[in-house]
């Protein structure tokens, strides 16, 4: 007979096999949503777009020149804009809007150094056309999700509201910006 305040197990020590089979399982099931979730996560990962974007400094001539890196997965529609004292340039880096994952490309700018500070982003879009990414050259990020007429049109956040975002104390209309680039190299 069992007392009262008396576990079962003391009593019946033939369920401590069934008892720690069962906690193995509880174990083991954890493990596997831990398994599951860190799959999710990585395979998410892979098909993120990650766009960075990098002023280099010619010591020679003064020049600018950005170095656009894809890190994470495909992007489409890669667009940037950057900024460098009164002057600015922006475009779609050559040859195609389209960078596979570890694509770099040198951009050659006809931009000079300033005192001032360099201000610019890089925007794109997933594969599935959905969300669209941006990164500044600080490396603040920002999503945009896709909804309503910009869906369907493929049309995503404006320069002005991405550098907004980057950059609330920016005149828009204040420099001049024009489309003086080549890309001079492209790694893929």
């Amino acid at each position: 007979m069992i007392a009262a305040g008396k576990a079962v197990a003391t009593e019946h020590p033939a369920l401590w096999p069934t008892i720690l089979a069962t906690g193995f399982a509880a174990v083991a099931a954890a493990a596997s949503w831990a398994s599951v979730s860190l799959n999710w996560r990585e395979r998410k990962a892979s098909r993120t777009p990650d766009m960075h974007i990098e002023p280099q400094v010619i010591d020679d001539t003064q020049e600018v020149r950005l170095f656009i890196t894809a890190n994470g997965g495909p992007a489409r529609m890669v667009h940037f804009n950057f900024v460098q004292g009164s002057e600015g340039v922006q475009g779609h880096p050559l040859p195609t809007a389209m960078f596979r994952p570890g694509e770099t490309r040198l951009l050659e700018t006809t931009l000079k150094v300033t005192a001032d500070k360099p201000k610019g982003f890089v925007s794109c879009f997933d594969m599935a056309g959905k969300r669209q990414y941006a990164c500044s050259v600080q490396g603040q990020r920002a999503v945009f999700r896709l909804r309503g007429k910009r869906k369907k049109k493929g049309q995503g956040a404006t320069d002005e509201k991405i550098m907004r975002r980057f950059y609330p104390d920016y005149d828009f209309g204040a420099p001049s910006v024009r489309e003086g680039f080549k890309t001079i190299e492209r790694n893929l």
